[in-house]
């Protein structure tokens, strides 16, 4: 327990620091910043924002993959909870695919 405690802690920590690095010098997304690229994730934020507000329209204009990749990203850091660990591996998988594929649309169609 201890060690998961101390996993989240600096999970959080880290994420803290990006988000205040990246504001307090004006960068937002650093891709996009120095390469004018969005990334994949771009506008995962923005849509889960707009999911609370429930504001579904906003939600999949931002980024329809929001809550896939937060669930992904939320068992892959709790995997040793689960005792079908390939199933989730193909649920991470599969939603890491589908996210590629739509951001290509995305960059192609300028979306």
């Amino acid at each position: 327990m201890k060690q998961t405690a101390k996993a989240h802690i600096v999970y959080f920590s880290v994420i803290i620091f990006f988000i205040v690095l990246t504001n307090t010098l004006g960068i937002g997304c650093p891709l996009l910043y120095f390469f004018d690229v969005p990334c994949p994730t771009c506008g995962v934020s923005r849509a889960l924002l707009s999911l609370v507000r429930l504001d579904i329209r906003g939600y999949f204009h931002y980024q329809p993959m929001g809550v896939p990749l937060l669930i992904s990203v939320w068992l892959m850091i709790h995997i040793k909870l689960f005792q079908h660990k390939k199933i989730i591996y193909a649920f991470v998988l599969l939603t890491l695919v589908v996210n590629t594929f739509l951001y290509v649309y995305r960059l192609l169609y300028n979306i």
